[in-house]
């Protein structure tokens, strides 16, 4: 999605952000390392620009951040992540006790240093093949599946028959399907709006997408993590667009989001049951991201966005959203900001975030079979 820029940082606001990874990673470093055997040993990053560590500053494209201030606060400076730090997936390595993940176009990607994994995620990206288009080229979710096959290739020279024991014990972190409705779908140019009702075009999302992960699952991918999509209709060029002046969510919009969402949810669960060995994680990340932008106050924010902002007030929502991914790892220190809150399991075999930041439930039941259990022993305790 390249509508989630998050270079607009107090001063303030940067200070406790970064105290919190401090302390974090430290907790979680030790927690993890004390547990032999218990770390992923590479996570593999399939997304768009929420993702995306800047595989696309070669292309020809507008979907691209290798410009200031993007990574104003970076330790490596700008890299075309769009945010001024790093992005969601740095600071989960990091809590997991993985250096950055490599980017897939970046030269130096090659040898020992794809043993850490790599990051294909590119902004502008969806699901469907003409997602992105509008912005020139783009990685498409079926393009960097193929870019994981390069990477299995040379994975394979170096693991030889170890390499699915290596892809089985990773983590793989997959987030698609805003751009296919806000830069395809709903998008002014789209053709495929005047060709299929919402439900079909739903359907037909669910089913590219339902091929691609099983794709990535035949590649030897068996802890996948799915991220939803938040709501679509509160990014300020949805609300910029639309004619009615009060600057308030889209509502058919955010319907299109929570839609989607039940669906990726209900597909995670399916393929749990069904894909042999697989453990799927499916974060519903609409509640929390919503919340925070209608009480923007309660989290520090001391301005709503205005619909006139090209992308600057998702720094708090990245706050946010590391704030869930943190309580996978660590709930009990999962109540940064004050608010106390616990977590929902809408099915047995995915969990959904549908309040804040703590995941006790989940942690107790899939976080840590994930990381020590065989897979046999996961799909037991999944159900």
């Amino acid at each position: 999605m390249i509508f989630f820029h998050c270079y607009y940082l107090p001063p303030s606001f940067s200070w406790h952000f970064k105290t919190m990874w401090i302390i974090a990673t430290i907790l979680v470093l030790s927690k993890i390392n004390s547990n032999e055997g218990a770390q992923f040993p590479a996570m593999f990053v399939f997304g768009d620009s929420l993702l995306d560590p800047g595989n696309n500053n070669n292309l020809l494209t507008l979907a691209k951040a290798n410009y200031f201030p993007n990574g104003i606060d970076f330790s490596i400076g700008t890299t075309g992540r769009y945010c001024n730090g790093g992005t969601l997936v740095d600071h989960l390595g990091k809590l997991l006790g993985l250096p950055f993940v490599p980017t897939f176009k970046n030269p130096s990607t090659n040898g020992s240093n794809i043993l850490k994994g790599v990051n294909y995620a590119s902004a502008g990206a969806g699901i469907l093949w003409d997602t992105g288009l509008i912005f020139g080229d783009v990685f498409t979710m079926d393009e960097q599946i193929q870019n994981f096959k390069k990477t299995i290739e040379d994975l394979s020279l170096m693991l030889g028959n170890k390499t699915t024991d290596f892809l089985g014990r990773s983590l793989f972190f997959i987030s698609m399907g805003a751009n296919d409705y806000i830069n395809n779908y709903l998008h002014p140019l789209a053709w495929r709006y005047k060709k299929y009702p919402i439900v079909a075009y739903e359907q037909l999302l669910i089913q590219e997408y339902s091929r691609q992960i099983k794709d990535i699952y035949d590649l030897g991918a068996r802890k996948i993590f799915v991220s939803g999509v938040p709501p679509l209709g509160c990014i300020p060029n949805q609300i910029g667009g639309n004619n009615d002046s009060s600057g308030e969510c889209i509502r058919s919009s955010n319907r299109m989001a929570v839609s989607y969402n039940n669906q990726v949810s209900m597909l995670a669960g399916e393929l749990n049951a069904t894909l042999a060995g697989a453990s799927f994680l499916f974060w519903n990340n609409y509640k929390p991201v919503y919340d925070i932008i209608h009480n923007y106050s309660l989290y520090e924010v001391h301005n709503k966005c205005p619909s006139s902002c090209v992308g600057g007030c998702a720094i708090f929502l990245l706050k946010l959203m590391l704030n869930d991914l943190l309580s996978l790892i660590l709930p009990e220190k999962s109540n940064v900001s004050g608010k106390t809150s616990t977590a929902t399991l809408s099915r047995p075999s995915t969990f959904d975030l549908y309040v804040d930041f703590s995941l006790q439930t989940f942690f107790t039941v899939r976080i840590t079979v994930i990381l020590s259990k065989s897979d046999d022993d996961a799909r037991i305790i999944a159900g």
